[in-house]
């Protein structure tokens, strides 16, 4: 038993006190409020949640419009499709296709999305989200990828969401920046650190911000730890900050004949 230390009472406040004290109160409750009524202003760059979207095809301009966005669904390797979500609404279905799944160890980039551009003067601050659900084996990544002056430069960071056979399990684990051609190679990119666990078949939600100041991307799940990367100040002779639009790549690698990714809620935005 911890035995109770005595304390020494509080001299009693003064009127001037209790009024100051009330004051400070009053001011912090009157700034919550207008909080909680203006909120934060919160502007679209991609916004592909697919519910209005026809049944079939993805759609390259998902609703609504704007934000003036845009997707490449490649069709090589991985067949997407716009289907009901028996939750309620629609998302993406996407399977790896018999010429994937026989040499499937290559990555395999299904989607490019291009974000509309966001304020540069001054630097907005960047986040965005994705919900994804992987059925069997396989890994399915994201990555963030710079467009300045519509070049295209290297990757600043991004996750990957892995299913593998016991005792390796799943999970989520944070990408470092990497060069664009890195794609092409069935080598694994260099992790900053577990997100999440994963089982297979479960929906999980991954939600990711981009420091302008620091330079830091940063990925975490509800109630998990949020992992960060940095990324330096220029891409070959291009500067990286402020960033003007950015490109979501999505890619497969070593799925079977049974890996099926559903996706939902592709989401970037600039918030003040």
């Amino acid at each position: 038993m911890f035995k109770r230390k005595n304390k020494s009472k509080p001299a009693p406040a003064t009127s001037a006190a209790r009024a100051h004290d009330l004051g400070s109160v009053g001011l912090a409750w009157c700034a919550a409020a207008l909080v909680l009524v203006s909120g934060c202003t919160v502007i679209p760059r991609l916004d592909a949640r697919f519910d209005t979207d026809p049944l079939g095809v993805p759609p390259s301009t998902p609703t609504p419009t704007p934000p003036n966005d845009s997707m490449n669904w490649r069709t090589g390797f991985v067949a997407s499709s716009v289907v009901a979500d028996p939750a309620g609404g629609r998302l993406v279905r996407a399977a790896a296709l018999p010429a994937f799944t026989s040499s499937p160890d290559n990555r395999q980039v299904f989607l490019i999305a291009v974000t509309e551009p966001f304020t540069t003067s001054p630097p907005a601050n960047i986040r965005g989200r994705v919900r994804l659900r992987l059925n069997s084996l396989g890994t399915v990544g994201l990555g963030l990828r710079l467009l300045q002056a519509e070049q295209s430069l290297d990757f600043i960071g991004g996750f990957e969401l892995t299913n593998f056979l016991p005792p390796s399990g799943g999970g989520v684990n944070l990408l470092q920046g990497f060069r664009g051609d890195r794609l092409s190679d069935p080598f694994a990119f260099p992790s900053s650190g577990l997100i999440s666990a994963y089982s297979p078949g479960n929906v999980i939600d991954i939600n990711w911000t981009l420091d302008q100041p620091s330079r830091t991307f940063s990925a975490s799940v509800l109630g998990g730890p949020s992992q960060s990367t940095s990324f330096p100040a220029m891409f070959g002779g291009n500067a990286t900050t402020p960033i003007q639009r950015l490109q979501v790549y999505m890619w497969m690698q070593r799925p079977n004949t049974d890996t099926v990714l559903f996706i939902d809620n592709l989401i970037a935005e600039e918030y003040r």
